[in-house]
């Protein structure tokens, strides 16, 4: 089953760029995960809200079933951002 990568952005947003470069990396290295982009400027207020974010970049992993399962906020590279899907992962498989 697939797991899902939702990513929050904005265009002019030098750490959202610097994410879309490091997810695009991480996307080519593992094919067991699905992305969805959400450019928050086109998202309602109310949408917006129930989003639940406070800043962009957000990234939020979600399990096949659509569960919340972490979110990361800020930019980081390829390393730091595997690292914290690793750790999420592995805290999964031992529930």
């Amino acid at each position: 089953m697939f797991k899902k990568l939702i990513k929050y952005y904005r265009p002019n947003c030098a750490p959202c760029a610097i994410m879309s470069n490091t997810i695009k990396e991480f996307m080519l290295k593992n094919s067991d995960y699905l992305l969805e982009e959400v450019n928050v400027n086109e998202l309602t207020d109310q949408q917006y809200e129930a989003t639940k974010i406070k800043s962009v970049p957000t990234i939020k992993l979600l399990d096949a079933e659509g569960k919340e399962l972490g979110s990361f906020v800020g930019s980081a590279q390829f390393a730091g951002f595997t690292n914290w899907v690793s750790s999420i992962m592995k805290t999964q498989a031992s529930k």
